[in-house]
C-alpha cells in the first residue's frame, strides 16, 4: 500500500502535479517528493492539493489454479481534500521545504 499527497502547480494549460510526500509499506515503495504526477480527470485546478491511496497485491484462486496462476490485483483512488488546504505530513521534508530552504514542515501549499 502507498499514500501519497500531490499538488497541482503551474497555471491554464501548464499544470502539473507534484509529489508534495508519500509513504509506501509491504513493497510499494514512496513516490519521490517532488516527483511529477500524472493528473487524473477532474484534478486540473491549480492550488489544490489531493491524496492519492494505492494498493497492489498478489491473487492466487482457491479453485482453478490448475488454470489461472496467480494474478496481481491493483486499485489507484485519488480522493480530494476537503475542509483543509492539504494533508500536512509533520516532520517530512517537501520539495516545497527544499525550494524555500526551510525545515521539515510536511507542507506543500503554504
Amino acid at each position: 500500500m502507498r499514500i501519497s499527497t500531490v499538488t497541482v502547480t503551474g497555471t491554464g494549460s501548464q499544470v502539473q502535479g507534484k509529489v508534495c510526500w508519500s509513504e509506501g509499506r509491504g513493497g510499494l515503495a514512496a513516490l519521490p517528493t517532488g516527483a511529477d504526477y500524472t493528473l487524473p480527470a477532474g484534478y486540473q485546478t491549480s492550488g489544490m492539493a489531493f491524496v492519492v491511496a494505492e494498493v497492489k497485491m498478489p491473487y492466487q484462486p482457491t479453485f482453478g489454479s490448475n488454470i489461472i496462476s496467480s494474478i496481481t490485483l491493483s486499485q489507484t483512488t485519488p480522493w480530494p481534500i476537503r475542509n483543509v488546504s492539504e494533508v500536512v505530513y509533520s516532520g517530512f521534508k517537501t520539495f516545497k521545504d527544499d525550494e524555500l530552504g526551510r525545515s521539515a514542515t510536511g507542507k506543500c501549499l503554504a
